[in-house]
C-alpha cells in the first residue's frame, strides 16, 4: 500500500471514528449508569425494572404502560418484555422518545445505562486531538495464543477490580524496541484488542500528551499468528468522554516504556 492510500484509509478511519462519537449510542450520549440489585425505576425515565423475572440474561424485565412510549426491539410496550443485557449477541433495544437504555451485566451485577443524544457531553463535543498519521506506526506483528483464555483481574475507571479475559499476546518491534501487548480474543471475528498505556500521558509538552491510556485493535491473524499493528488507530477509552463508563486499566505488561505519538489524544470540547 502506498504511502497516499494509507493517509486516505486513515482519514475514512477517523471519519467513520467521529461519526460513531457523534450517533445516539456513543459515549458522548450517556447521561448516566445506574447500577441496581433486585429493581430500578429511574427519574424522569419511564419504565420498571425488575432482576429475577421470567426470560432476558439474568432474568430481567421491564414494565411499562402503552402512555410511557417506551418501545423494546421497536414494539410499543404495554405490560412487561424480557430484556436481554449487553452479554448477548444482539442485546434488546429499548427506546423511550429520544432516549435508549441499555440493560448491561458486569460480572452478575446490573445496571442501566441511559444514551440522551442531545446530553452535555454530546452536545459540546467538538472533536478529537490525534498525532499526525506516521506509516512507521504500521508494523507488521505476530499473535501467540494462550492455552487457554487467562482472566486477569484489572482496576476499572470506577476503582472496582474486575477480571478482563486475555486470549493471548500480539509482539511487535518499534526501532529495535520488542512491544508485547496482551490481547482480548472476540470469539466471533477473531479481531484482537489491546488496553496500553505509554509515556505519553506524561508528556510535558500539551501537543505530544495523551490521555493516561488507550486501546487498540488488531485485525485476525493468518494461519501463521501473522497481523498488523497499525497505532496510527490506536484510540480513547469510553471514559475518556464521559465518567459514566467503567473502562478496564491495562493488565500487567501492557505499559510501553517509550512514547506511542500515533492514534488518538484527548477529545475536545
Amino acid at each position: 500500500m502506498s504511502t497516499g492510500d494509507a493517509v486516505s484509509g486513515w482519514d475514512d478511519w477517523r471519519q467513520a471514528r467521529l461519526d460513531r462519537l457523534r450517533g445516539p449510542s456513543s459515549p458522548l450520549a450517556l447521561t448516566g449508569t445506574h447500577w441496581f440489585d433486585d429493581e430500578l425505576t429511574l427519574d424522569g425515565v419511564p419504565g420498571h425494572w425488575v432482576a429475577g423475572g421470567s426470560g432476558g440474561s439474568g432474568g430481567v424485565t421491564l414494565a411499562a404502560s402503552a402512555t410511557d412510549d417506551v418501545r423494546v426491539d421497536g414494539e410499543l410496550l404495554d405490560g412487561t418484555a424480557a430484556i436481554v443485557s449487553d452479554l448477548a449477541l444482539t442485546p434488546s433495544d429499548v427506546r423511550a422518545g429520544p432516549l435508549r437504555l441499555r440493560l448491561i451485566d458486569r460480572d452478575g451485577v446490573l445496571a442501566v445505562r441511559v444514551y440522551d443524544p442531545a446530553g452535555p457531553a454530546a452536545s459540546g463535543f467538538s472533536g478529537l486531538d490525534v498525532f499526525h498519521f506516521d506509516p512507521s506506526w504500521v508494523l507488521p506483528a505476530r499473535f501467540e495464543p494462550f492455552e487457554a483464555t487467562r482472566q486477569v483481574v484489572v482496576p476499572n475507571a470506577d476503582g472496582v477490580d474486575r477480571p478482563l479475559p486475555l486470549g493471548g499476546t500480539v509482539t511487535f518491534a518499534r526501532h529495535g524496541t520488542e512491544i508485547n501487548l496482551q490481547v482480548e480474543v472476540d470469539e466471533e471475528t477473531g479481531e484482537m484488542q489491546a488496553v496500553f498505556a505509554d509515556l505519553t500521558s506524561r508528556s510535558p509538552d500539551p501537543d505530544r500528551r495523551a490521555y493516561r491510556f488507550r486501546f487498540v485493535n488488531f485485525p485476525p491473524p493468518d494461519a501463521d499468528g501473522a497481523t498488523v499493528a497499525d497505532l496510527n488507530q490506536a484510540f480513547l477509552p469510553p471514559c475518556a468522554f464521559n465518567e459514566f463508563f467503567v473502562c478496564p486499566f491495562p493488565p500487567p505488561g501492557n505499559t510501553v516504556d517509550l512514547a506511542v505519538e500515533a492514534g488518538e489524544r484527548a477529545a475536545r470540547w
